[in-house]
């Protein structure tokens, strides 16, 4: 009976794993991560699909022949392995995928998923060993409901990944950008040289415990000033980054992509760089600057690429092979994942795996490398090299991975001097923005002589540009004495509450500490909620999306000794409670009990938090509410920490 199958349903079953395999999974990865993908062209992307869904086409169908040939009894069998594969996969990649989170670099606690482990696998095995069974031993009734399911099955994903492809082509049109490569990475000049190395999320109240617990850091430093009244002009990387290079802040009417276009184009700072004779070079883990055919303010980046759309390039292949690893680990069953993180080299270099490192920025490994393996190279063209490392962004960062950041600053700095460019080289190490307070980031500049100097003198990044002027004119830096108004933070909406740099709040509050009015700020450090001014100080409004607060606690209690009350300015019930989790870095979110105490004008949400983890040292608690199903979204008014009664 074999012998009657024609070449359709052998063909059609390799369709259909081809399509899974080459089509629907790097689309479906592309459609939920597009900005994590550098890829510029829609067609490109399709252009490498298709044709590998050819030739592993080809390969199934030439097996499914060879079968037919030599082992006719097995050729349905084998059609319904492939036809059972193929189902599992889809069900793996779009129906039953656990929450692994972000490919960041974090630890994926695999001992607490064993549920997830034995029911994955069970699947896995009724999806394949059902088609095969029923192949070997009701071949007639198989092959007719196979006939049947195969085109089906085919034209569903085929449709599916119609759909996904027109769904992201307008993603395309907001990826005509430059990329920044690695090139010149460990290049220096022998002449002149300005290194701008950006510490994402380092809070000056970081480095201050840092000065408090150890005071080597003061030796280390020798020779920069530290500026602790220091404000950002933003509270997030995307808006940080160009104003650091531009100076420019974002008018309210301008949208992102149109501000990093004008930052980028526009900055005088650049312009006058490249007038002075500096080759100025920058370092990201992210496409963040836009450009155009008519825009060429990126190319004073002497490592930038232009990556504008084009059907085919042979350089982007690397891109579609990091697309499809990704892909990989998403639609591999459960028992498989673990090995793909932990044995599967190119896909660890690609998505910063490294149980060793503190760093899981590209940037980082590469400075870390670097330094450990290579020597400068010395040119004599002037440089300009910014290193933006994002290790410390929340919620990874804790006490430990600040040290190794600041260990790998001061390695470079002794490599300078090792390399005799040491005393022809201006440092600035920086913060793009704060983590405690978003606005309070670490600064500190080289400043010609050999002690460690503390300033309280207010600064604001609005006038940075101004002091990297001072090391491109061959002076030292010297930041200006900013005024009033420029110790108010860039930003986009008015009415928004911003911490005013004089204030000098605690950084681990106290138990007993209340957040309300400006202190509100502190915690609102995500999209869906914001500080907005009232007659009585300011509250904090909520979108009633999914949001974070990330709280500050003073000491390490027990299990259930302490509290969170939230004051929402609502009446609330247990139909309509706000629900809550809270999430320690590497470790599952737990769901939180929450009471509800009623208070004048609304009702107070009293939430017991869990015993910190053992393994970390960061005293920030992120508390997740979940989205809000009500009509009428309530606001916060007040957080406090307290001991529960």
């Amino acid at each position: 009976m074999n012998n009657k199958i024609t070449w359709k349903l052998p063909l059609l079953t390799a369709l259909l794993a081809s399509s899974i395999l080459c089509l629907l999974m790097p689309l479906s990865m592309y459609d939920s991560n597009p900005s994590e993908f550098p890829m510029t062209a829609y067609s490109e992307l399709l252009f490498y699909s298709c044709v590998l869904l050819v030739l592993v086409a080809i390969v199934f169908f030439l097996l499914f022949m060879a079968v037919k040939r030599w082992l006719p009894r097995f050729l349905l069998p084998s059609i319904g392995f492939l036809f059972g594969v193929s189902v599992a996969l889809y069900a793996q990649g779009n129906l039953i995928g656990a929450n692994y989170g972000a490919l960041d670099g974090h630890v994926i606690q695999w001992e607490l998923m064993r549920t997830t482990a034995i029911v994955n696998t069970l699947i896995w095995i009724a999806c394949v060993s059902i088609p095969v069974l029923v192949m070997l031993f009701a071949r007639r009734v198989a092959e007719k409901c196979l006939g049947l399911a195969v085109p089906i099955l085919l034209a569903y994903v085929s449709l599916l990944s119609i759909m996904l492809f027109f769904a992201n082509i307008s993603a395309f049109d907001r990826k005509k950008l430059a990329g920044f490569t690695f090139d010149k990475f460990m290049e220096l000049s022998s002449e002149r040289n300005l290194v701008v190395i950006i510490l994402d999320s380092f809070d000056r109240a970081i480095f201050d415990r840092l000065l408090e617990d150890d005071p080597i850091w003061r030796s280390r430093f020798a020779g920069f000033t530290y500026y602790h009244n220091t404000v950002s002009a933003y509270c997030y990387t995307v808006l940080a980054l160009p104003q650091i290079v531009s100076g420019y802040g974002r008018p309210e009417e301008m949208t992102i992509w149109e501000y990093q276009r004008k930052a980028y184009s526009e900055a005088p700072f650049l312009r006058r760089a490249n007038e002075l004779g500096f080759a100025v070079d920058a370092y990201y883990d992210e496409n963040v600057c836009p450009l155009e055919e008519e825009l060429d303010g990126f190319g004073r980046f002497g490592n930038s690429v232009d990556n504008a759309p084009r059907f085919f390039s042979l350089a982007n292949i690397g891109h579609y092979a990091s697309l499809y690893y990704c892909a990989a680990f998403r639609y591999l069953p459960h028992l498989m994942k673990k090995w793909w993180v932990e044995h599967q080299d190119e896909f660890k270099e690609r998505f910063y795996f490294d149980s060793n490192s503190m760093f899981s920025s590209k940037v980082e490994l590469a400075l870390a490398k670097g330094l450990k393996q290579e020597q400068f190279t010395l040119v004599p063209d002037k440089k300009i090299k910014f290193y933006h490392c994002a290790s410390l962004h929340v919620p990874r960062f804790n006490l430990e991975t600040a040290r190794e950041n600041l260990d790998m600053v001061c390695r470079f700095i002794d490599r300078t001097r090792e390399a005799s460019v040491y005393e022809r080289t201006d440092f600035v190490i920086m913060a793009d923005h704060g983590s405690i307070n978003r606005c309070r980031p670490l600064f500190m500049c080289s400043n010609g002589t050999s002690e460690f100097k503390v300033t309280e003198m207010p600064f604001s990044y609005r006038h940075l540009c101004e002091a990297f002027l001072d090391s491109l004119n061959g002076g030292v830096i010297t930041p200006i004495v900013s005024d009033s108004s420029g110790m108010i933070p860039i930003i986009d909406d008015p009415k928004r509450i911003s911490s005013d740099i004089v204030v000098d709040e605690k950084v681990f509050p106290e138990i007993g500490t209340e957040f309300s009015g400006k202190g509100l700020e502190l915690l609102a450090t995500t999209a869906e909620l914001d500080v907005v001014a009232t007659e009585d100080g300011a509250k904090m409004t909520w979108n009633g999306k999914q949001a974070s607060l990330w709280v500050p606690v003073e000491q390490q209690l027990q299990d259930g000794e302490l509290c969170l009350r939230l004051t929402f300015d609502k009446t609330l019930s247990d139909a309509n409670k706000p629900s809550l989790d809270v999430h320690f870095p590497d470790e599952t979110p737990q769901s939180l009990e929450c009471s509800l105490e009623p208070c004048p004008g609304g009702t107070i949400a009293v939430v017991k938090l869990p015993k910190f983890p053992d393994n970390i040292d960061k005293r920030i608690v992120k508390l997740i509410l979940h989205q809000w199903d009500g009509d009428v979204v309530p606001s916060i008014t007040k957080v406090k920490i307290g001991l529960c009664e």
